[in-house]
Parts: structure tokens; sequence; C-alpha cells
């Protein structure tokens, strides 16, 4: 894991969003962080 994504993995299961989300949804959610970071 990378220094941002463990406040980030933090930050949305605080707010529930990990039961809300399906895996895959998670899996797209860090994509896109990924790509944002990357970019």
């Amino acid at each position: 894991m990378s220094d941002w994504q463990v406040p980030t993995s933090a930050a949305y299961q605080g707010a529930g969003l990990k039961r809300a989300m399906s895996s895959e949804a998670r899996l797209a959610f860090q994509t896109a962080l990924v790509r944002i970071f990357k970019s």
C-alpha cells in the first residue's frame, strides 16, 4: 500500500462506503485514485 492509500481506505471505511459498495466498485474506486495520482 502506498502512504496515501492508508488514510483514504480508513476514510471511506469510516464513512460506511466499504459496506455500501461491491468489491468491484471498490476496485474501480481505487483504480481511479491510482490514475489520478499517476497523472
